[in-house]
């Protein structure tokens, strides 16, 4: 069975951005303190469940896709697993970077999402000095942008 979007218009962000999926209020604090404090030029916009997550990058224009995907596993409405399945059968997606993070690394499920399209899959930190890594693996994917790597 293939998901369809609903009808749902959003704002797209006008820079470069992350789209991440997370339901947990802390760790996306976390990740954004992280995150922003050393990538201040890039955007995070953020859905708190999978489905909101698949529509709005349903119909997102191709020109203004987000330069990273990063998916918590378990998200409500729509799981990770759900939503690269989903964009798999979709060729417009296929450049973008996408990663997944859980608390629970399961070798089977790293595996499938590598054959989803998934370029990283991350253990969900635990401290601040972890979050500050996640951040910065997340991040270097824009460095390498910005010097044309």
């Amino acid at each position: 069975m293939e998901i369809q979007p609903h009808k749902t218009e959003y704002m797209v962000p006008l820079k470069r951005y992350v789209l991440l999926g997370e339901d947990d209020e802390d760790d996306l604090a976390f990740f954004k303190e992280a995150f922003t404090s050393r990538y201040p030029h890039v955007d995070i916009l953020h859905f708190d469940n999978g489905r909101e997550l698949f529509d709005f990058l349903t119909t997102c224009p191709s020109d203004s896709l987000p330069d990273f995907l990063l998916l918590d596993n378990l998200m409500p409405m729509m799981s990770a697993m759900d939503i690269l399945k989903a964009l798999e059968k979709q060729s417009r997606f296929e450049k973008m970077v996408k990663a997944v993070w859980s608390t629970l690394a399961l070798p089977p499920d790293q595996e499938q999402f590598s054959e989803l399209g998934c370029s990283y899959y991350f253990d969900k930190p635990v401290g601040k000095k972890d979050w500050y890594s996640l951040a910065s693996a997340v991040g270097f994917h824009f460095e390498l942008k910005a010097t044309g790597s």
